[in-house]
């Protein structure tokens, strides 16, 4: 993994008890720079992990929790006033296309707006670097190797979020001479992450000996990128001062839905109990990022296959159940 230092001393990381947040952290918090985190612990799964992924951060002494909605700029601007923010990476979100099809004014209120918020606040304190988590969704049914010059073509609520995002990001690098710098991520996977992602389902359904729900017929094919890979990724790019630029992390590789099950069935030594059922037009039919421009600009390279990283996963999952 690169050097953990770089010019930045005081960064704000929103969403700082998520999956990528929390990993994202605990990375930064290794090196000499100051981290504030925010988050409004609203995650959808158990708030338990949120709170414990908070207290585990704040026993470093460069670590500041701060717990606030970021839909209320006017507290959000306390913070701003009070430390000289250098480097912004902004993790928060609601999650999930799904969900996002359920109840797509929240994606509205807490992706498109909240991004604006904080886009806002930099151009009021004049804070000219910001790292933006986006999302492979926004490619949609766009076929082969995802290549960020390709035209969007979102098909959920949530891909239409993280795309609006996008677009205010070039609009105010463009006029207020921000670094925006939007990285696109692909099925991140790894330890700590969501218990309603496909990996965590998958793994904990084999190992109790319950079944899996697979959407479709397991033809889908996604590129599942480790988490400590990701985190590489936003390091390299928080080190850079990128005008503006989209950038997707991810393997370079995808695996279909049933060959993952297959391997997760060798790695824990059980067969699973499937269940089928129908697919989501909301679904892409594949993910597989082109990661030419992520080598070229921030020489990132993946390291962890899909193999290594299933194998991690599950003997992470295999401690953190020990009781």
């Amino acid at each position: 993994m690169s050097n953990n230092n770089f010019d930045a001393k005081n960064i704000l990381i929103t969403g700082c008890a998520g999956f990528i947040g929390f990993n994202l952290c605990k990375t930064l918090l290794l090196s000499k720079n100051n981290i504030i985190g925010i988050d409004n612990l609203s995650a959808s799964y158990d708030h338990l992990i949120q709170s414990n992924r908070v207290k585990n951060l704040k026993k470093r002494n460069n670590f500041l929790f701060v717990e606030k909605n970021l839909l209320e700029i006017s507290k959000i601007k306390t913070i701003f006033k009070q430390y000289n923010i250098d480097n912004i990476i902004h993790l928060a979100a609601n999650v999930g296309v799904r969900e996002s099809i359920v109840e797509p004014l929240k994606y509205v209120d807490n992706n498109i707006k909240v991004t604006n918020n904080l886009l806002e606040l930099c151009r009021m304190y004049d804070i000219s670097q910001f790292i933006f988590s986006s999302s492979s969704s926004v490619y949609g049914n766009n076929e082969g190797y995802l290549k960020e010059t390709m035209a969007p073509q979102p098909i959920s609520p949530y891909a239409v979020s993280k795309r609006s995002c996008e677009l205010y990001g070039e609009t105010y690098s463009y006029l207020y001479d921000i670094n925006f710098c939007s990285l696109r991520l692909f099925t991140v996977y790894g330890p700590h992450q969501r218990p309603d992602m496909a990996i965590s389902r998958f793994v904990n359904a084999i190992r109790q000996d319950k079944a899996i729900v697979v959407n479709g017929d397991g033809s889908t094919r996604r590129d599942f990128t480790y988490i400590d890979d990701i985190v590489d990724g936003f390091m390299r790019a928080a080190k850079k001062r990128i005008k503006f630029e989209i950038i997707n992390l991810g393997t370079g590789k995808s695996i279909s839905l049933s060959s993952l099950i297959k391997k997760i069935e060798r790695y824990i030594g059980k067969k699973a109990k499937i269940i089928y059922k129908e697919g989501y037009k909301s679904d892409p039919v594949e993910t597989l990022a082109d990661i030419t421009k992520a080598k070229k600009l921030l020489g990132y390279e993946p390291k962890i296959t899909i193999d290594e990283g299933l194998k991690k996963y599950i003997n992470w999952i295999g401690k953190s159940t020990v009781k």
